[in-house]
């Protein structure tokens, strides 16, 4: 009888139990929910403020930094071209990968004393509207012929570049010879460097993780550490002065890491013919000016088996290899720069443009001009 009435005891204390048990569980299972749930709305409605911060910021950016110049259709999309100065030939400007085009201002300005400058900005960079597909160099040379001729401004032209602009000018002279009348390589690259397997195995591994870049530019993100940090991330009050407000709009966004992006692959498509030394092709007899830094530099992707030492021998050899592809060059080095010789010294790349115009002009050796 008691083992009995224990028993019925014991059962109605567990039933008694069980509801609470089963409420407690119910409440430990709700709380993670609700947590999840509130960090997922809270995540989704950050991205929302970001989006929209950075969609009002780039329409403000329009008409805060205007285009200078116009905006040529090239088919399908615009570019902006800026020309100031009179005269013939035209020196026409090719920035480095994900240089805008007012990097290049003060240099222009002064080369436009002398005759028609003209600078641009390739797809998704600067003021231009991008072109997700252009991809290949060649497609680049190309869009800059197209660019020209759809805003008449006909050759001859002198092509100045810097950096991976060296690339595309020298194609554009391959295509149209005829055209272009003499050079000046600043710093540009050279395929028995940029065509190593360890330097393209670097661009590979560099453009696959841009991805993040592109969502911290399109939510906003970048665009905001700029405005907490304005001294930072490579914006300097020394190099950009009066352009750097739009230097920032220009970096903030998204285009603008998709551009680089597509830039960077764009030496992993060019054909193995074309990556020997000189596979872009001889420059004949015209003048040409090849300016190499002489100070280490860090604005250039080293592969992390290259030591500094070996990087800057390799370089200096190919800068010795571009001006060797003319019989009528002249190779200087700019002792108190790095890379950015145009920063750095921005008198050797304006005198060296001004004495390329005169040897065109007179029709004489780059030698014989003093």
């Amino acid at each position: 009888m008691f083992s009995r009435i224990g028993g019925e005891v014991e059962a109605i204390e567990r039933d008694e139990q069980s509801p609470m048990d089963h409420n407690s569980m119910k409440s430990l299972v709700r709380w993670p929910v609700r947590i999840f749930v509130g960090l997922f709305v809270v995540l989704c409605l950050s991205l929302l403020a970001g989006w929209s911060y950075e969609q009002i910021a780039e329409k403000l950016d329009q008409r805060r930094y205007p285009p200078p110049g116009i905006m040529v259709n090239v088919g399908g999309h615009r570019l902006d071209l800026f020309c100031e100065g009179t005269g013939t030939p035209t020196v026409v400007m090719e920035m480095g990968s994900g240089e805008p085009a007012a990097l290049f201002r003060p240099i222009q300005d002064k080369i436009s004393e002398l005759t028609q400058a003209c600078t641009y900005d390739r797809a998704g960079i600067g003021w231009s509207e991008a072109n997700l597909q252009l991809r290949t160099i060649p497609d680049r040379a190309a869009e800059l012929y197209t660019l020209l001729t759809n805003a008449s401004i006909p050759g001859p032209y002198i092509l100045v570049a810097h950096s991976y602009g060296g690339l595309i000018v020298r194609r554009f002279f391959h295509d149209h010879p005829v055209d272009v009348r003499g050079l000046v390589l600043v710093d540009t690259a050279e395929e028995n460097f940029v065509f190593r397997p360890d330097f393209l195995k670097a661009i590979d591994n560099a453009m696959a993780v841009r991805w993040r870049d592109e969502f911290r530019a399109r939510f906003g993100i970048t665009r905001f550490r700029f405005t907490l940090m304005r001294g930072q991330f490579g914006i300097r009050h020394d190099l950009f002065g009066d352009v750097r407000g739009e230097i920032i709009a220009f970096f903030s966004k998204p285009s603008f890491v998709r551009a680089i992006t597509d830039e960077g692959r764009s030496y992993l498509l060019v054909p193995d013919d074309t990556r020997r030394p000189g596979g872009f092709g001889s420059l004949g007899n015209i003048p040409a000016i090849v300016i190499r830094h002489g100070q280490p530099s860090d604005s250039i992707l080293i592969p992390p088996d290259l030591s500094h030492d070996e990087f800057e021998k390799l370089w200096a050899q190919g800068q010795a290899s571009l001006s060797a592809l003319s019989t009528n060059s002249e190779l200087m080095v700019a002792t108190k720069s790095g890379h950015m010789i145009n920063f750095d010294q921005p008198e050797l790349v304006i005198d060296a443009t001004k004495k390329v115009v005169t040897a065109v002009r007179r029709n004489i050796p780059i030698e014989q001009i003093n």
